[in-house]
């Protein structure tokens, strides 16, 4: 994979059997997609300024390497993706977030079964989280308190 700055889009292209090279195709397609369900995506990203900053990430970049505004976001395009392409590619066993509220209000009904075939894995993640927190709990009540009070290099801030 070229450095070149279009690295998830090349990605992507590699994971749907196009090859690498075809990573422009992909941008193609994702605007296509796109703007043929502006209404939908627009609901979903919360905003007409964001569904449009989305669509001018995905015009390809005409220079050597591909601007820093021009690289992959997420979760934005990670919605497009899974919805321009009907699937999710997700290591076996991988633990995943809950749904989010927006996708929730916002899906479309042939959707409302998929977060059932990912149950277990968001049971997984919640776990693992909250195994987290208390782990960074008990390593905060080991940590010596720090009295700011006499620091004046805090005095800046007031």
């Amino acid at each position: 994979m070229v450095g070149d700055g279009n690295c998830g889009f090349w990605a992507v292209s590699a994971l749907l059997g196009k090859g690498e090279d075809d990573h422009k195709l992909v941008c193609h397609e994702l605007i296509e997609e796109l703007m043929n369900h502006k209404d939908s995506y627009t609901r979903v990203f919360g905003d007409e300024a964001i569904f449009e900053s989305v669509h001018e990430d995905l015009v390809p970049w005409l220079g050597a390497y591909a601007h820093t505004s021009k690289w992959m976001r997420f979760p934005e395009m990670g919605h497009l993706i899974a919805w321009a392409y009907d699937m999710v590619y997700l290591k076996p066993g991988c633990p995943i977030p809950s749904m989010s509220l927006e996708w929730a209000l916002h899906h479309t009904e042939i959707a409302d079964t998929w977060p059932d075939h990912f149950v277990d894995r968001m049971h997984d993640f919640e776990r693992l989280n909250n195994i987290e927190k208390e782990s960074n709990v008990e390593k905060s009540r080991l940590e010596p308190l720090i009295d700011l009070a006499g620091d004046s290099s805090f005095d800046v801030f007031i």
